[in-house]
């Protein structure tokens, strides 16, 4: 399904998320969108808006005949007999039975596709059907991403850039004076406010300081609601509908300097350079800046967080992690910790260091994990554990846990203190452990793994630079009739999204079929119980976008290269004479040949502990 409707480009530009880009790219590319706008930032007589909502239950209302005749435009009716037929299916529980008569089950294997395609006539309803095509371009040569054919197709209509992200949709509009009048006029008619109380109950972002959120002036607040109020009314409730709770309208005039919206966990502020107040102003971490294509020249800046939700799901995965590791290894917990931990930190990146309750959190977390490595041992006395026991490499018979506890804040950011946070604080407590108790203050630090993550942007722009670059190359290539070879590529190889060395890899034709993956992944959520921390990338298709492979070799050398971490552990005793044959990973085939017996529990947990005794013993002087 998904390779025809890719070749007959079933899916317009907007259908998010597509196989093009990782999520966090597309927030880049959303906020490069607005930017781009033809005189976006001016507000004389104009208002910038910004509308994010959700189409509500929208899979549970999805009605069979509708769907089935909808199917039958696309699909041989057949398929769509199928399609339609296999969501009508009993389900049951236990001693439970119930008939499906009504919504779409998200499990099914093509499941991703229905409602990627249903959700299609939605956008169609929204946006309007001459918009829409607008938007979408010719069926010769359909429009890139936010993208319009020239400038008086982009202003013919307030509706200026859509996007829609399964069922969450993002919407800018650009009014003129004249059109928000007549906007608001119509909304307060059917709504009348006689004591103003529309600015009550008016969501806002909480999660910034006071004077980067929305400012509450009347008019603004009149305009986002009327917004609000005029998509939502092209849409019939018996399909779906828009609430106001779980949506967001930004107004952006001459009374409000910023653009606020969140999408997919970032939480995203966009000010334009015009309207910043001073100019003294420095970049720091967690800033994106936003260019004008043509003149080339800095026009915004996006400031970044973690969005609330995404927070609480990394601590609910934590504590998941700590609730079931009763009976398992030390380093099996310590291993579900390092796969959470690179989930989170590959995919926010930069977002994480501006977000300081995030930071508080992973200090927290890891923590958590070490005290239930602790108690594993009867034991929490910080004495017993100096940090070499948790991070030496697991080649060396440590645990190898990877480190986000302390974050020195550079003395360049303090000049950009002037925002309402208090004095930017210096140094986050927490894991600030001394190697063998020596407090002096210049004791190493445990490598931080944010150190070692290349941050969005510099990976966009680098992106940009190897693509174009490989182009040209191989047009020469085409030009002399060579063929590429790894040394033209070499300093490109593990760059760019995807990462160039996709293209030379095996199956490379094969993939090329494997169109809509990335959708499938997102959907992947409601087939399979365990939960995948990466589900937003694919190794195969966009190639590995992190690499840890320095993060090692610092880590030794932070507890003392490879000697002065063997001066805690039982080597000494083993009269070894070098420690270059230490090989920690094998087990030995006594624990391999027993995992496959036929055991009781208590046998089987007995051989759960050999792991865990042996890193004892060994850590015991």
């Amino acid at each position: 399904l998904w390779y025809e409707a890719d070749k007959r480009r079933l899916f317009p530009n907007w259908i998010k998320p597509a196989d093009s880009e990782p999520p966090p790219q597309l927030v880049h590319k959303w906020c490069k969108g607005i930017n781009h706008l033809h005189n976006i930032w001016d507000t004389d007589d104009s208002y910038v808006v910004m509308l994010q909502s959700e189409f509500d239950k929208v899979f549970d209302k999805i009605h069979f005949t509708m769907l089935h005749r909808l199917l039958r435009l696309i699909v041989d009716h057949n398929i769509a007999d199928y399609m339609t037929c296999k969501n009508n299916v009993s389900i049951a529980y236990k001693d439970m039975q119930h008939t499906n008569h009504y919504g779409l089950i998200r499990g099914l294997q093509f499941a991703s596709f229905i409602y990627q395609y249903y959700a299609l006539v939605l956008d169609l309803l929204v946006l309007g059907l001459t918009r829409a095509s607008e938007i979408a371009g010719l069926a010769e040569k359909p429009n890139d991403f936010l993208k319009h054919v020239d400038l008086e197709t982009q202003e013919r209509h307030p509706i200026r850039l859509y996007c829609r992200y399964v069922d969450k949709i993002y919407m800018l509009f650009k009014f003129d004076r004249a059109q928000a009048k007549d906007l608001i006029a119509r909304y307060l008619t059917e709504n009348p406010d006689p004591n103003n109380e529309n600015v009550v109950g008016y969501n806002n972002k909480k999660c910034w300081p006071r004077d980067c959120r929305m400012r509450l002036m009347r008019h603004d607040v009149n305009l986002g609601r009327a917004t609000f109020w005029e998509i939502k009314n092209r849409l019939p409730r018996s399909v779906t509908t828009m609430q106001w709770d779980s949506s967001f309208v930004s107004v952006y005039s001459a009374d409000n300097p910023n653009l606020l919206f969140d999408m997919v966990g970032f939480e995203v502020r966009i000010v334009p350079k015009i309207r910043l107040l001073s100019e003294t102003f420095t970049i720091k971490q967690g800033t994106w800046s936003l260019q004008n294509e043509e003149t080339q020249e800095r026009t915004a800046i996006a400031c970044l967080r973690v969005a609330q939700p995404a927070m609480k799901a990394f601590e609910n995965r934590v504590r998941a992690i700590l609730m079931s590791s009763g009976q398992t290894t030390f380093t099996k917990v310590a291993n579900k910790w390092n796969t959470a931990l690179i989930g989170l930190m590959t995919y926010f990146r930069e977002a994480v260091i501006a977000t300081p309750e995030l930071l508080d959190l992973l200090v927290k977390c890891e923590n958590k994990i070490q005290t239930r490595i602790k108690i594993g041992l009867n034991s929490k006395m910080p004495s017993r554990f100096p940090p070499v026991v948790f991070y030496t490499p697991k080649e060396l018979g440590g645990l190898g846990m990877l480190s986000m506890g302390h974050i020195i804040i550079p003395e360049s950011d303090r000049r950009y203190a002037a925002q309402t946070e208090l004095a930017t604080t210096h140094w986050r407590s927490g894991m600030s452990h001394t190697l063998d108790g020596n407090n002096d203050a210049h004791s190493k630090l445990i490598p931080n793994l944010f150190q070692y993550i290349t941050p969005w942007e510099s990976e966009f722009h680098d992106s940009q630079r190897v693509w174009a670059e490989y182009a040209n190359k191989k047009q020469e290539a085409m030009e002399q009739n060579k063929r590429l070879t790894l040394e033209d590529l070499e300093d490109s190889w593990d760059k760019g999204i995807p990462r160039i060395n996709t293209l030379f890899q095996k199956d490379r034709h094969t993939l090329a079929y494997d169109k809509g993956w990335r959708v499938r992944t997102h959907f992947k959520q409601f087939q399979v119980l365990r939960q995948n921390p990466f589900w937003w990338t694919h190794q195969r298709h966009d190639g590995k976008l992190w690499n840890l492979n320095n993060y090692r070799t610092d880590v030794i050398q932070a507890l003392g290269g490879v000697e002065g971490i063997l001066e805690h552990t039982l080597f000494r005793g083993t009269y070894f004479p070098t420690w270059e044959g230490l090989f920690w990973e094998k087990a030995s085939g006594f624990e391999e040949s027993m995992k496959y017996k036929k055991l009781t529990n208590a046998q089987r947990s007995g051989l759960n502990q050999i792991p865990n005794r042996r890193f004892t013993l060994w850590w015991s002087p």
